[in-house]
């Protein structure tokens, strides 16, 4: 092990070759040191799992409360509220049954929002819909999330809606700010439908780079190592990685199945434009790149968006 760390560390050694004093005592506090990361990975890793565990445990237990509550609870009082006479029945004892009906259905809903079940997007627009009307500190709460009627396996749905949830609770009690935007961009399928067997094998590359050590090039060359045609789109250079590189998406000589942007998020509206007027369907912005207005303008034009991730490394985890 420390061989191999001195060889990874000060070059030029065979793990077997003889080593300074000061070169062991080097590679010995290395060797400590990725210890201790190991183990606090490791540490980390289990915490993680604790968590989720209890996460995925109070979920169940909400779910079963909120089933006693409405088969059992809400059907007996709904027995009793069918025998109840409204004329002969007095109006306090009314008042307090409509009463103790509104707040059991609240306490459910509260467990497990009936709108989730309709899908995540609808029950984010109920959430917001709810805290809008508490008036709270008159803070206004915007969903800024193209409207979909894609759907999550029900856990992940609830996982996320509680996140969402515990942050505009956190922002109402601690901040005093006038507004909160819940942004992003539901895309189960995306990746999937980019990058799966016998789909898009065209690839066109706005801001591909010269530069070996850029992202552009180097993730570009991976892709077309692995069967994709690249078209570069970047006016400042003739040709990279083999293929010409053009202007503009208007002057390439096919429709690409996929247009994969490494540029600045003030440039995205652009291509995205671009994009409209050519009937393109698949847009992919690389990791680090967020612009979510042009993203809910992109999908709302019927265009797919894939943004803040790595082609490559998506690419990659599909192979294991």
């Amino acid at each position: 092990m420390l061989g191999l760390l001195a060889v990874w560390l000060l070059g030029g050694h065979d793990p077997d070759d003889i080593y300074s004093p000061a070169n062991i005592e080097a590679v010995k506090n290395l060797a400590g040191q990725a210890a201790h990361a190991l183990v606090n990975i490791r540490h980390a890793n289990d915490l993680r799992a604790l968590y989720l565990a209890d996460l995925e445990s109070r979920e169940q237990e909400r779910q079963k409360l909120a089933t006693e509550l409405h088969d059992e609870i809400l059907n007996s009082l709904a027995l009793i509220g069918g025998n109840m006479d409204p004329f002969d029945t007095p109006s306090m004892i009314l008042k307090s049954y409509q009463g103790a009906i509104r707040s059991i259905r609240d306490m459910i809903n509260d467990l497990r929002p009936s709108m989730l079940n309709y899908g995540l997007y609808s029950g984010l627009a109920a959430l917001v819909e709810e805290l809008n009307s508490l008036r709270l500190e008159e803070m206004q709460v915007f969903l800024d999330i193209p409207d979909t009627d894609i759907s999550y396996n029900p856990q992940v749905e609830m996982h996320l809606y509680r996140i969402v949830q515990q942050a505009c609770q956190n922002a109402v009690q601690h901040s005093r700010a006038n507004s909160v935007h819940i942004s992003g961009i539901l895309e189960p399928d995306a990746v999937e439908t980019m990058l799966g067997e016998g789909e898009a094998r065209t690839i066109a590359v706005v801001g591909l780079s010269e530069n070996p050590a850029k992202p552009s090039h180097y993730v570009s060359a991976y892709m077309q190592q692995h069967g994709y045609k690249i078209y570069p789109v970047n006016p400042s250079i003739e040709t990279v990685l083999g293929e010409r590189s053009y202007a503009s998406l208007a002057e390439l000589p096919v429709k690409p199945d996929v247009v994969n942007v490494f540029r600045l998020p003030s440039q995205i509206p652009a291509i995205v434009d671009e994009m409209l007027a050519l009937g393109l369907k698949n847009l992919w912005v690389q990791l680090g790149i967020v612009n979510m207005e042009a993203a809910k303008r992109a999908e709302e034009g019927g265009i797919r968006v894939v943004m803040d991730r790595c082609i490559m490394v998506e690419h990659q985890r599909r192979q294991l």
